[in-house]
């Protein structure tokens, strides 16, 4: 199933879920957290893996991008992004705050990119830069941001 998003017009943006290990006073959800959380729906990740094949057997492969909170803090994250990325090309933003090892051995870097953006309230600058630089050493990505506040 491995083939090219060749039909760019179709795009997803995937909220993944209502969590993350940050408060940031800028974010959109500062403060909502709890009651966004009602909404999360922690699927197994069979559930969604049928879900994502449904959209692949009406469209073929499309690019996905994976938000949050932090999509990295996701039960099983790693695991669900290899599976669904053998039929849908996907970019994840994340602030890069768990570890990377595991995630850059399981997944492949020609169907799945990864933004990470720099949060200065919250990260420390060099261990951010080395999970960063396990990224893209392995090929997921090719750019960092570097969110300024205030």
């Amino acid at each position: 199933m491995k083939e090219v998003n060749l039909n760019k017009e179709i795009s997803f943006s995937w909220d993944m879920h209502y969590k993350c290990n940050y408060s940031c006073p800028y974010c959109w959800w500062h403060g909502k957290w709890h009651e966004l959380a009602k909404f999360n729906q922690y699927l197994s990740v069979e559930q969604w893996i049928k879900c994502w094949m449904g959209i692949y057997l009406r469209y073929g492969s499309v690019d996905i991008e994976i938000l949050g909170g932090e999509p990295f803090i996701y039960p099983n994250f790693t695991e669900l992004v290899k599976e669904i990325s053998n039929m849908h090309n996907i970019i994840i933003a994340t602030n890069l705050s768990t570890d990377m090892e595991v995630f850059v051995k399981q997944v492949d870097p020609s169907r799945v990119k990864v933004s990470p953006t720099f949060h200065p309230l919250f990260a420390i600058f060099d261990p951010f830069v080395e999970k960063a630089l396990v990224l893209k050493e392995h090929g997921f990505t090719n750019n960092i941001g570097y969110l300024a506040y205030p």
